[in-house]
């Protein structure tokens, strides 16, 4: 069997915790306080189910440790000693040698690690997300696509009414009121998806990063408080960069009316001043701090990792660019066949109703795999959020272990 090491030295007392299923047959590693610890494991064949993991803990000169506690991470029941000779025995269950190690938030991380992290995170998870993804946005995605749908339909009937030469000097007119709510309703729903999707995939990261057996078993009520909590933060936070947003385009206005070489300068920093706001979500849902100081983190953070985050969300952004045009194909192609005979029939087929149930069909899927693909994004930047914390304030999971003696 394949096990990895982490030592921890307090009080003379050493003790190991196997993670699975690494691969270390021989390592050394460093204890905090400066020990260099050889340790050796060996797999010894086994006929049932469970395995037997032997082997011996000795010290920087060849000592062995005499009552190291030996455990497996996630398993504290699962543990030994090292005897007289510094030698121990454990028993592992088979259905622990695929436990993967957690993903660790709080890492630094190179650009490709950062993917990795990301795309190993939503595949261990993938089940969970897609089926409270499903719960919360499967309703809103319903509704939202009978208002695309009659916008587009609106749209149709315009076409149809121009190609026939029906249509008076003022086509927004001939739309009627139903173009302008459905519009909205598009705006608003469009905005609730984003909202709830996002505040959703916060909590599941965050409840995977504190439970200790991760996403496995979670049941809606494990999600609720985090995500009323996620949610109000959210909201709070889009209406505050709303406003510094106008703010900042009424101000570049503003320098552009009095010289336009001003817009050389100010859309350039604009640029460079949005690209960290990407942080701002992870920080703000993630940490119990005000909102006034989760942006001065996030310009904090941002502009230490400035490179990151704009790269995390260049790639991410294709990924789900890539989906969202994958599921779009349907749509887009029963929209273009009721495009063409509409302008043949002078816009009879526009009130096919086997032709417009299809497109509020193809209008759930396209709108649906939308908010799924969003999900590349998100986990991007949790993981970038996470690097950019562990560069600048040196957060880690593992500075629990390494201060357990200052505790």
């Amino acid at each position: 069997m394949k096990l990895t090491f982490i030592c921890k030295r307090t009080g003379g007392i050493l003790m190991l915790i196997l993670l699975l299923p690494l691969p270390l047959f021989a390592k050394k590693m460093t204890a905090p306080q400066g020990e260099t610890l050889l340790i050796y494991t060996q797999e010894k064949e086994a006929e049932q189910e469970n395995r037997r993991i032997e082997g011996t803990v000795t010290d920087e000169n060849g000592e062995t440790v005499i009552g190291a506690t030996v455990m497996v991470k996630g398993s504290p029941e699962n543990g030994t000693v090292t005897g007289i000779d510094g030698k121990f025995s454990l028993e592992i269950e088979k259905n622990m040698e695929s436990q993967k190690p957690k993903i660790a938030m709080y890492v630094k991380r190179p650009f490709g690690e950062k993917l990795n992290a990301s795309f190993d995170f939503i595949k261990e998870n993938w089940k969970q997300l897609f089926k409270y993804s499903t719960y919360l946005i499967l309703p809103i995605c319903l509704i939202q696509a009978a208002n695309f749908s009659g916008l587009m339909g609106s749209m149709t009937d315009l076409t149809a009414m121009q190609a026939s030469g029906g249509i008076s000097d003022n086509p927004l007119a001939a739309l009627g009121p139903s173009f302008a709510l459905n519009y909205a309703g598009v705006i608003f729903f469009s905005c609730l998806g984003a909202l709830l999707m996002t505040s959703l995939i916060y909590a599941m990261v965050r409840l995977y990063n504190e439970r200790e057996e991760r996403l496995s078993g979670i049941v809606f009520g494990d999600i609720k408080s985090l995500l009323l909590r996620n949610i109000k933060r959210l909201f709070l936070m889009g209406i505050a960069c709303s406003f510094l947003f106008i703010f900042a385009v009424i101000f570049i206005v503003l320098l552009a009316v009095l010289t336009p070489f001003t817009l050389i300068l100010t859309i350039p920093l604009l640029f460079a001043f949005m690209v960290p706001l990407a942080l701002m979500a992870p920080i703000y849902l993630f940490e119990d701090i005000s909102l006034g100081e989760a942006f001065a983190k996030t310009f904090r953070l941002g502009f230490a990792t400035w490179g990151g985050v704009f790269l995390i969300l260049i790639v991410m952004g294709i990924i789900a660019s890539v989906l969202q045009g994958i599921v779009s194909i349907p749509w887009y192609v029963i929209y273009i066949v009721k495009m063409i005979f509409t302008m043949s029939d002078g816009g009879a087929t526009s009130s096919s109703v086997g032709l417009n149930f299809a497109q509020y069909l193809f209008s759930i899927l396209m709108l649906y795999g939308s908010y799924l693909s969003a999900i590349f994004g998100i986990v991007g930047l949790v993981y970038q959020y996470g690097h950019a914390s562990e560069v600048v304030d040196s957060i880690t999971v593992e500075s629990d272990i390494d201060n357990f003696d200052k505790l």
